[in-house]
């Protein structure tokens, strides 16, 4: 397989070009994105995400040596991925003047353009599962989940320029520009995840939703932090098996597949300064980006402990391959142009290719701490294709639930304890992610409506509450805060060259909670009073200097008051410390708010947050022998 390389940009033969201020241009020049390779190097982030993130999110899940027939089991873990990307493509346009205002103008010809876009990017997961271990004495065990995190990165075009000519057009020579689109792309999740494992065999499935927040800025054609969310889902399933081969060492076949939906807003170009008007002004909107990205891997390894470590070093080879077909995306120009310059409905209609198969091989190492539930593992990853060259950094902890410990920090001679009492007050802290939040607007001067600008961002946060257990009923009170960069932007319904956006800086609650017991699981509901800091305002695109910055926003910021309710399921790992993992939605009500120009807005903020916490109970022991 041979690696990926800086490509050069756009060319084309198209039997039409573009005279502006007295200068033949290149026909691409005249729609939104259209100098350059832009659209394909943004596609390329959503490319990233699914091979350079999505392949490595599976639940990280383990359980104890021969736990005790339909045993209870549960953990919390964690893990950080880091790295860096390149990555090719290739994109085939056509121009459609069926609905040029200019007349209708046959047109021949196709655009080719040879992209390759760079990716750094970091990323944290976080989970919580509980478990049934050696169901019915076979020795298979069950594992339900629930998982929140966070994807941030930076992609930048570094195409390459180039100059051509076009037979049609003889003694002019066109230029495509050096790439300069730029992509910061925030990208916070949640899922819910199931692994089965029996002996050396393992299956394990989530399903994701994926909230994209793009900041895109490209001096070649005019955008400067210009807004653009998109939304996903994923399903992601794989299957292998552990084969023993004796002397500790051990081979692991696997496969998987990862199924992907995305899709994109629409986005508003301003375009570039000419004359009184605006050159390739108008809308860009890409279809839905649907992914069916498959794997074969081969994992080689062996076991070994040192010093009251267990250790399992590995090496991994894999094959990926994308099997879904291109990704379509339309730029169409609209309004605002120069003197004497009319542009209004040329239409470029862009193909461009996914990522074909390339090779990924990892080294790295698990370990755990012999008799505790603690395990963990790192490993080094390096991919290679035809269109695609990185490497990353994957490194994860858990904390098992074990039951040959009472489970706490000190030695405890008595057998493990299978029933809890969880009367007591607590503290503790939690991280997730705010999703599927919804944001509508409506301005009292005409009546304009926002609808469906989507909130998401990453949660941190802590809470602090009190438990009284009676029987199998657990009643209690929490108080929760967490801080978070939740956002979202749409292009304003009343204004071609603004972007409405929307912020929540903060989110907590006090409510009430009402459980049931199951041994040392806790499943609960819990609703009562939410409140949060929303900021709505605007931002006008069109200004200059390009770059360096936006033109200054404009809104207010306000407290709500509303309501929450929502559900979750704690376990305690230890005597003094539980897991946990909660859903809840929150409406924060209608405010008025002032944005541009002292305009009114009625701001409407809905969403739900997603959490996993870690809680330290002050509490009694309680000594029960196991049963």
């Amino acid at each position: 397989m041979a690696s990926a390389s800086a490509w050069a940009q756009c060319t084309d033969n198209f039997s039409v070009a573009l005279v502006a201020n007295g200068v033949v241009q290149a026909a691409q020049n005249a729609v939104p994105l259209g100098k350059g390779a832009s659209i394909p190097a943004f596609l390329s982030t959503i490319n990233t995400v699914n091979t350079a993130f999505l392949t490595q999110t599976t639940a990280f899940v383990s359980a104890p040596g021969n736990p005790a027939p339909d045993q209870q089991g549960s953990g919390a873990w964690s893990r950080v991925i880091a790295g860096t990307v390149d990555t090719d493509s290739h994109s085939t346009g056509r121009l459609d003047l069926t609905n040029y205002t200019g007349g209708n103008i046959p047109v021949t010809g196709t655009q080719k353009c040879e992209a390759t876009a760079r990716q750094d990017y970091w990323a944290y997961q976080v989970g919580h599962d509980i478990s049934i271990l050696n169901g019915g004495g076979t020795g298979a065990n069950w594992h339900v989940g629930v998982t929140a995190g966070y994807f941030e990165s930076r992609t930048k075009d570094i195409s390459r320029g180039a100059t051509y000519t076009n037979p049609l057009f003889p003694g002019v020579t066109f230029n495509s520009p050096a790439g300069s689109l730029e992509a910061d792309t925030q990208v916070p999740f949640v899922g819910v995840y199931t692994a089965f494992t029996k002996g050396g065999f393992f299956l394990d499935g989530q399903i994701r939703w994926d909230f994209f927040q793009n900041d895109l800025s490209d001096a070649n054609n005019g955008l400067r932090g210009q807004g653009l969310d998109a939304r996903g889902i994923s399903l992601t399933g794989n299957v292998g098996y552990n084969q023993a081969l004796g002397g500790g060492w051990f081979i692991e076949p696997s496969g998987g597949l990862v199924w992907s939906k995305v899709s994109v807003d629409p986005l508003n170009v301003p375009g570039v300064p000419l004359g009184g008007g605006r050159l390739a002004t108008g809308t860009v909107t890409v279809d839905d980006i649907d992914s069916l990205l498959g794997r074969l891997s081969l994992r080689v390894g062996t076991n070994f402990t040192s010093g009251g470590l267990a250790w399992q070093p590995f090496f991994t080879a894999s094959v990926f391959h994308e099997f879904a077909g291109d990704v379509t995306a339309r730029s169409v120009s609209a309004g605002n142009d120069g003197p004497g310059v009319v542009l209004d409905g040329i239409a470029l209609i862009t193909s461009t290719s996914r990522i074909g198969t390339y090779g990924q091989f990892a080294v790295g190492t698990a370990a755990a701490i012999i008799n505790t539930g603690w395990l963990g593992y790192a490993r080094v990853d390096y991919k290679v294709g035809e269109d695609i060259e990185g490497w990353n950094f994957n490194a994860g902890l858990r904390y098992q639930f074990n039951p040959d410990r009472r489970g706490g920090i000190k030695d405890d001679p008595l057998p493990v304890i299978y029933s809890y009492n969880w009367t007591g007050p607590y503290i503790g802290a939690s991280v997730g992610a705010v999703a599927w939040g919804h944001e509508s607007w409506r301005y009292l001067s005409n009546n304009a409506a926002v609808e469906g600008l989507g909130i998401a961002g990453a949660l941190v946060g802590g809470q602090v509450g009190y438990n009284l257990q009676v029987g199998k009923a657990v009643f209690g009170i929490e108080a929760d805060y967490g801080w978070t960069n939740a956002h979202g932007s749409q292009s304003c319904p009343n204004a071609f060259f603004f972007t409405c956006q929307a912020e929540v800086d903060g989110i907590g609650s006090v409510t009430g909670r009402v459980g049931y017991a199951v041994g040392r699981a806790l499943f609960y509901g819990k609703g009562g009073v939410a409140f949060g800091d929303v900021t709505l305002q605007t931002k006008q695109n069109a200004g200059l200097p390009i770059p360096p910055s936006n033109t200054p926003v404009n809104g207010s910021s306000e407290t709500l008051v509303g309501w929450t309710a929502g559900a979750g399921m704690e376990f305690a790992l230890t005597n003094h410390v539980s897991a946990k993992a909660e859903y809840m939605y929150f409406d924060l009500g209608k405010e008025h708010y002032t944005v541009d120009n002292n305009l009114r807005v009625d701001g409407d903020t809905r969403g739900s947050t997603v959490r996993i916490g870690i809680n330290l109970h002050f509490h009694p022991v309680q000594r029960e022998a196991m049963k």
